[in-house]
């Protein structure tokens, strides 16, 4: 059993590993040779390689007397209430992580696209192999965060470019706006 749970742990979201555990629990409980050290113990143990499958550190809330208040007083409802509750901040840490490098990805294709949006070859696959992304990914983020489309903030770029030379020049009107492929 945990040899299974180990192989899928970095796939497993807060609640799948929190009943897991429950069930872990529970069946450590039933038997007979494992005492509370050992349901301790154990569930400590699988919690740690949850938190380093995701890459998350949580070792200074699960120390060793924390763990050992637990086994002394035999509160394995206590213990199982900060499996959860560690689960979550673990949940949250990866989230947070995951945002954070979403807006950094974002930010630098924003970037880019203000560089290069006259290059009559941009396109999302362009911009998806510069950035080592999907296109689908780059379709969900860019439209959750700009509340856009990435081929409408492009043609809309180039809009603001071409007003703003048929604006500003006179004599090339017409020669900048065709480069601007509008």
């Amino acid at each position: 059993m945990l040899l299974s749970l180990k192989k899928n742990m970095r796939y497993m979201d807060e609640k799948l590993f929190v009943e897991y555990t429950k069930q872990c629990a529970k069946k450590i409980n039933e038997d007979s040779r494992y005492d509370i050290f050992g349901i301790v113990m154990t569930l400590s143990g699988l919690l740690l390689e949850y938190a380093n499958a995701v890459e998350v550190n949580i070792s200074e809330a699960l120390d060793i007397n924390r763990i050992k208040t637990y086994i002394d007083d035999r509160n394995i409802d206590g213990f199982m209430k900060l499996i959860v509750q560690l689960t979550a901040q673990i949940k949250c840490d990866v989230i947070s992580r995951k945002t954070t490098k979403s807006n950094e990805i974002l930010t630098n294709i924003l970037d880019y696209i203000e560089n290069e949006f006259n290059n009559p070859q941009m396109s999302m696959d362009l911009v998806c192999e510069k950035f080592h992304i999907s296109v689908s990914y780059l379709s969900t983020l860019f439209k959750k965060e700009t509340d856009t489309t990435f081929n409408k903030y492009l043609v809309s770029k180039r809009i603001d470019h071409a007003k703003h030379l048929l604006a500003t020049t006179e004599e090339q009107n017409g020669n900048d706006c065709r480069t601007m492929w509008v």
